[in-house]
Order: structure tokens, then C-alpha cells, then sequence
């Protein structure tokens, strides 16, 4: 139900967004079934975690990527 939920919310606020640009711009392009996976996953974390420890894990998990690709990125431009 979770990645249900997560589906509609996702490709529904695409769609909006397509429409709003004009197809300017296209917030998930080539992500159809990835981000509604990770906002079902954290869904269903926060169900069962709490909102507590599921904000904690997703803010840890977010900072870890940014320094990931930061560097690589400073490693790519250098």
C-alpha cells in the first residue's frame, strides 16, 4: 500500500509540475519507479520507526550522499 501511495503522490506532482512548465521541466525524468520507491521505503519507515529516528536516519543517509558526490565531484573538476 505504501508504494501505492507513494506512486500516485510522485507521478501526480510530475504531472503537475509538466503542466505548470509547460514540459520545460520534468522533475523525475528516467526515475518513473525509483522515487517512488525511496518515498514508499521512508514511508514505511516512518511507520514503524517514528518520525523521530526516520528523520534522523534520512538526514544522516542524505548528508553521507552530498559529501559522496561532492568529492566526486572535486575529484572530476581538479
Amino acid at each position: 500500500m505504501m508504494v501505492l501511495t507513494a506512486l500516485v503522490f510522485i507521478w501526480g506532482f510530475e504531472v503537475l509540475t509538466a503542466q505548470y512548465t509547460h514540459n520545460a521541466f520534468i522533475p523525475f525524468a528516467g526515475f518513473s519507479i525509483i522515487s517512488p520507491m525511496i518515498a514508499a521505503l521512508i514511508a514505511n519507515d516512518g511507520e514503524r520507526q517514528g518520525l523521530r529516528k526516520t528523520f534522523l536516519g534520512v538526514s544522516i543517509t542524505t548528508f553521507i550522499v552530498f559529501v559522496a558526490i561532492k568529492e566526486v565531484d572535486l575529484l572530476v573538476l581538479v
